[in-house]
C-alpha cells in the first residue's frame, strides 16, 4: 500500500511540475512571426539586390549570395557573396544593398539573376529572375 502513495505523489509531482513550466513558458502571439528575410532585385547601370527583414525579430547571423550567369556565349559568370551581423525588422539594408559592378557585367544575350538569403533561424530564402543583357544594362524579364 505504500507503494501506491508514493507512485501517487511522483505522478502529482510530476504533473504539477509540467503545469508550472506551461503556465511560465512565455507566451508567442499568432502574430508575432520572428524573421523574415526578402531579396528585391532592380535592374538598369547598376543592378542591385535588397535584403529587407519583413519579420517581427532582428535577423541575426545574415548569409548571403548573388550570382548571374549567361549571356550569349554563356561568358557571363560572376558571384558575390558575405555577411551582415544581424537586419532589424521592417528594415531595408541600405548599406548592404549589393551591386553588381558594370564594369565586370558586360556583355549580351539571356541571363539568369540569383540570390540567397539566409541566418540563424530562418529558412534559406532563393529568388531566381531571368534578364536580358545589353552590353553593361541589365533588363529584368517578367516571369
Amino acid at each position: 500500500m505504500g507503494g501506491i502513495k508514493i507512485k501517487k505523489k511522483i505522478i502529482g509531482t510530476v504533473l504539477f511540475t509540467f503545469l508550472i513550466i506551461i503556465i511560465s513558458s512565455p507566451v508567442i502571439s499568432s502574430e508575432e512571426r520572428g524573421a523574415v528575410l526578402d531579396i528585391e532585385f532592380s535592374s538598369g547601370l547598376n543592378t542591385k539586390m535588397v535584403i529587407r527583414n519583413v519579420g517581427d525579430t532582428d535577423a541575426l547571423f545574415v548569409y548571403w549570395n548573388a550570382s548571374i550567369a549567361g549571356g550569349f556565349i554563356k561568358k557571363i559568370n560572376l558571384s558575390y557573396s558575405g555577411f551582415i551581423g544581424s537586419i532589424p525588422p521592417h528594415e531595408d539594408m541600405i548599406d548592404f544593398v549589393i551591386t553588381f559592378p558594370s564594369e565586370q557585367l558586360t556583355g549580351f544575350g539571356k541571363i539568369k539573376i540569383t540570390g540567397t538569403v539566409d541566418s540563424l533561424l530562418t529558412s534559406p530564402v532563393v529568388e531566381e529572375i531571368n534578364g536580358f543583357l545589353l552590353f553593361f544594362f541589365v533588363i529584368i524579364l517578367p516571369s
